[in-house]
């Protein structure tokens, strides 16, 4: 398992090599969890045998969900190999499930040193795949990824996400962390610093500064921190000449970027009845993304960038009841302050990201999991 989960930090799975990995709906860490299925039902037969009755239920109606929206596509005529992408958020939440399950109930457990040599692993990787591709050492076809080379995000960025929440919350609660942990966490920021994504990084501050403000004092020394952070990451993305966060600090720019990228859904969302405000057009609707054609891909896309609009479209009131929902899976440890500012993050990247359609899903779900092995979680003191 642990081998497996390196293994993942390690290769890319960035969109920019989807064909490696990625093919209509279908990913390559499937096969992981295919591999998990004889194990997770012997399990299953134990006496003793512990399920979150709460990720159950969960799960229990968004199967549900799913197989009404499927029977009524099939019904409608749509071919199956045309759904199965639109089943991905669903097939996300029943591997996270076996994750957390296999967690629960087996015997090994972790030390905080093996989480820090794999946010290690996870940030080193990210930051080699980022200098061969803005070193043009990989050549795209995709003209998308010929002009965001100097940029990266995969599913190790969101495992780097995770530790920087983790470590934080320990430093609040006055654990002595080694310099090992420091460098790991300086390294984590450089990755989320490398996808020069806006909402992501703003998002991570505000998580840090729920974790880290409990006082004048405290709350002084984040705007200081942030307002250095942001700074960093302005000028980052001028030495890179990455225009389009250069452009966004002006709040029209910024708007007319977000209504661009929103048009597809919107268009359809205007177009709604009642019934449909409340159900969705069901599973088989995809968007219509007009810049996708310079890139040479099928203009028809499963998503837009936001997964509020995109459930909204596909499943109406019940696709963001689902979304609220699978927040617990992508928040789910022993923690309580951390689950909260898990939550908090998804809620805000959910406007400008589709995740439970990505396998960046994976980075976070990892996390958790090792998170759910690791000895004491309360509170963790390392000596070493």
């Amino acid at each position: 398992m642990l081998l497996a989960i390196g293994c993942a930090l390690i290769f890319p799975f960035s969109n920019f090599f989807a064909e490696w990995h990625y093919f209509n709906g279908v990913m390559a860490l499937d096969g992981f969890f295919i591999g998990l299925i004889p194990y997770f039902f012997f399990m299953l037969r134990k006496p003793d045998l512990m399920l979150n009755k709460k990720l159950l239920r969960i799960l229990l109606l968004s199967s549900i969900l799913f197989l009404a929206y499927l029977i009524w596509a099939l019904n409608s005529g749509k071919a199956i190999y045309i759904l199965l992408k639109d089943l991905r958020p669903l097939l996300h939440l029943i591997e996270m499930f076996m994750l957390y399950e296999l967690a629960k109930n087996s015997a090994f457990t972790i030390r905080w040193n093996i989480i820090k040599r794999f946010a290690f692993l996870a940030s080193v990787s990210n930051i080699i795949w980022f200098l061969l591709g803005f070193m043009a050492f990989f050549q795209f076809e995709d003209l998308y990824a010929q002009n965001n080379s100097n940029r990266y995000l995969d599913l190790s960025t969101y495992f780097s996400l995770y530790f920087i929440l983790h470590y934080q919350y320990l430093k609040s609660q006055h654990a002595i962390l080694s310099r090992g942990s420091k460098w790991a966490f300086m390294l984590s920021i450089i990755s989320i610093l490398l996808t020069n994504s806006r909402v992501l990084f703003l998002a991570t501050i505000i998580c840090v500064g729920v974790l880290r403000t409990n006082n004048f004092k405290s709350k002084f020394r984040f705007l200081f921190w942030g307002a250095c952070l942001i700074l960093i990451f302005v000028q980052f993305s001028a030495l890179i000449g990455q225009q389009r966060v250069l452009d966004s600090i002006d709040s029209d720019s910024f708007s007319t970027q977000l209504l661009e990228r929103f048009s597809p859904a919107l268009v359809l969302i205007s177009q709604m009845s009642v019934q449909e405000l409340f159900f969705g057009y069901g599973l088989g609707i995809f968007f219509e993304i007009p810049w996708f054609e310079y890139r040479g891909l099928n203009v028809m896309n499963v998503s837009v960038d936001s997964a509020y609009l995109t459930h909204f479209v596909k499943q109406g009131l019940l696709g963001i009841l689902f979304l609220i929902a699978a927040i617990r899976y992508l928040s789910f440890c022993t923690i309580r302050k951390l689950s909260i500012v898990f939550s908090i993050f998804w809620l805000i990247q959910f406007i400008v990201e589709a995740s439970l359609f990505q396998n960046i899903i994976y980075g976070a779900s990892f996390y958790l999991f090792l998170m759910l092995k690791l000895e004491n979680t309360e509170y963790v003191r390392e000596i070493s």
